[in-house]
This record gives C-alpha cells, sequence and structure tokens, in this order.
C-alpha cells in the first residue's frame, strides 16, 4: 500500500455554485499510479449489511459516482472485492480489450449463490476523450417470498442503460442473509473509492477524477436518480428526497471526508483535488 498523503495542487476550471448554500467547486484527482481511498475497513458489519440489500436497511442499496475519464484503460473505479467464497463483492470497472474495445460493466456477488456481471457500455477505444459521466448502481431485493429474487440497474446520465430484467432467484435468506453482518465476509482491502486492484491494493494505469461519491441504504427508482443527475449539475444530497438514506457521502471539496456519515476516508498514494468538476 502506498504512503499517506493529499498535496495541495488544485487545477484551474470554472465553477459556480448550483443553488444557494452548496457549491460543487472541487473532485478528487487520481493520476493512476495508485492514487486511491480507502473507506469502510475489512470485515465491517456495517458495510455487509448495506451491500446484502438487508430487508433492515431499504431493501437494496444504491452507489452513485460521477467520473471523469476516458474509460480506456482496465481498472476499477471504486468497490470491494473479495477471495472468499463467502464473501460480498461489489465494484464498477472498465476491461480495455487491445485498444480496441472497452467494456464498462458492474459485477455484485454474495458468496456462491449469487454472482452477476452487467456490461452496460462497449464502444471502440478512444483515447483522449475525457469527459464527466454519472454512474449509478441500484441493487434491489424482493423478499417477499422464501426466495429472494434480485435486480440490478444500472443508469448512466440519468436513463437506464442495463437490467438483469429478468431478476434471479436466489436463498438470500438462508441462514439469516441478508443481513450480511452474519452470513456473508469482507476481506481484502475494504471499499476503494479510486483505480486499484481491489484484492491487493496493487497499482493501476487508470488515471481520473471523481466527484460526489454517496452510498445509499435503499433501491433508488428511476426518478430518484435523475434527481441526483439533475440534468448534468450536482445537487446537494443532504436534500435529496432519499437523504433519509443517504449513509455515505464523499464530496472531496478539498478532502476525504464522509459529510453525512461516519466513515472519513484515507488517501492512499498522493491524489490531489481539481477544480474540474461536473456542471
Amino acid at each position: 500500500m502506498l504512503g499517506l498523503g493529499i498535496s495541495s495542487f488544485v487545477e484551474s476550471a470554472d465553477f459556480a455554485p448550483k443553488s444557494a448554500g452548496f457549491a460543487n467547486t472541487k473532485s478528487i484527482a487520481l493520476d493512476g499510479t495508485g492514487d486511491h481511498v480507502t473507506t469502510y475497513a475489512d470485515s465491517s458489519n456495517t458495510l455487509k449489511e448495506i451491500l446484502s440489500g438487508s430487508p433492515t436497511a431499504g431493501k437494496g442499496f444504491t452507489i452513485s459516482s460521477w467520473i471523469n475519464s476516458d474509460f480506456d484503460a482496465s481498472s476499477n473505479y471504486w468497490g470491494v472485492a473479495n477471495s472468499d467464497a463467502s464473501g460480498i463483492a461489489v465494484n464498477l470497472a472498465n476491461t480495455n480489450i487491445a485498444n480496441i474495445l472497452r467494456i464498462m460493466s458492474v459485477t455484485i456477488k454474495h458468496s456462491t449463490s449469487y454472482n452477476q456481471t452487467l456490461n452496460f457500455a462497449t464502444d471502440y477505444y478512444d483515447s483522449g476523450n475525457v469527459k464527466w459521466e454519472h454512474i449509478v448502481l441500484v441493487f434491489e431485493v424482493d423478499d417477499s417470498a422464501s426466495d429472494a429474487r434480485a435486480v440490478i440497474k444500472v443508469y448512466r446520465n440519468g436513463s437506464l442503460e442495463v437490467t438483469n430484467s429478468n431478476g434471479a432467484e436466489y436463498n438470500v435468506l438462508q441462514t439469516g442473509a441478508p443481513s450480511g453482518s452474519g452470513s456473508f465476509s469482507l476481506v481484502d482491502t475494504g471499499f476503494i473509492i479510486g483505480g486499484v486492484d481491489l484484492k491487493t491494493g496493487a497499482l493501476s494505469t487508470s488515471e481520473c477524477k471523481i466527484d460526489e461519491f454517496a452510498i445509499f441504504n435503499t433501491k433508488l427508482t428511476q426518478t430518484e436518480v435523475q434527481e441526483i443527475y439533475n440534468s448534468g449539475a450536482p445537487a446537494d444530497l443532504t436534500q435529496h428526497s432519499k437523504a433519509g438514506n443517504l449513509v455515505n457521502y464523499y464530496r472531496f471539496e478539498g478532502d476525504v471526508t464522509d459529510t453525512q456519515g461516519n466513515q472519513d476516508g484515507t488517501a492512499q498514494g498522493d491524489p490531489t483535488f481539481s477544480t474540474n468538476v461536473p456542471s
């Protein structure tokens, strides 16, 4: 793992407050040499409860992120990996195929019972085409029957990109699941924001900026996702209609604190802050 630290360097770019009392002025800049932010620690019962989609935590979860990248390098952008068969893994990744194609995908794994990867953006390699994208992962749990039904949805810039619309039946209720703290494990590196190997923390080649990163402990509807997207201009999520389910909110306004929850991040490597923000 690289050393801790954040420099005070800030790039130049125009920005403007989007509403009274709220201004999105900075994003975190990760230079592709291993910069990332660790949040939840390994084996966090709180995180396991959220990512299991526990009925006590809203029957699902939502992860919202703004990412500025050309999405060319093979990389993870955020998530938690797991080498243990009984573990939880959730991540957003991009795969570069011979500098010809790039494939963005999300993966959710709940032990050996459930393992889904959804590709939601496949296009040609286009190095240098850097832009802000708002990407939201929604995981839904329907536990009205003895076997719960899981549905994954991915939204890109407010629009539904892909869903496993036929769902998947799996007995998440066995041995207490999806109350994840008692049924699943979290090992390896905990929850990471930034492009590194999620199992080892090893270096990655992904240079990107990330902004307004949020985790809700409930599934959001498309309307609620569009409320976050806000036509491309991030708004204050503490005023969101589901703010009561906003458990983590990393604004990256010059630091890596969690402005909503109690999971302040720790900078690894030497990330900086940029005034290049979605607007």
